[in-house]
């Protein structure tokens, strides 16, 4: 009997009472490739796209907004380092400070009516929720 198949039929020591259908290693190893196969397929057509002399993207679509996607962007990138963060105190097996590290929650809306956006933000540290206004700098 193969290694996958013991590990698919045989509970391993740390589970009490389940069986994981795939292995974790072989889980990341066919995440990994999957990704990779999306990674290259993108520069791939990329390349088509570009070499094909047409214009991209096409006169018809409209251009997104440069500081909307500087914001999302933004905003992936944090919500990346949260992880990370909310990651660290769980393999210190730290509960403590695994809730008390990072936010609960994180939303964005119009809050004060002025036609702004502005965030709010759930703390579990301090059982609250801050709400930050954005303000107008320049008239």
């Amino acid at each position: 009997m193969s290694d996958l198949t013991a590990s698919l039929t045989q509970p391993s020591p740390n589970s009490v009472g389940r069986r994981l259908a795939i292995p974790h290693a072989v889980l990341g190893v066919l995440l990994f490739v999957v990704c990779e196969v999306m990674f290259f397929g993108g520069l791939i057509s990329a390349y088509l796209v570009g070499s094909a002399g047409q214009s991209w993207p096409p006169a018809d679509q409209p251009r997104l907004p440069v500081i909307t996607t500087l914001f999302n962007t933004v905003v992936l990138l944090c919500s990346g380092w949260f992880m990370y963060r909310a990651s660290l105190p769980q393999r210190n097996n730290s509960k403590a400070e695994a809730t008390s590290s990072t936010p609960l929650a994180i939303t964005s809306g119009d809050y004060n009516d002025d036609g702004m956006t502005d965030i709010a933000v759930a703390s579990n540290a301090k059982n609250t929720i801050e709400i930050y206004l954005q303000r107008k700098v320049f008239q």
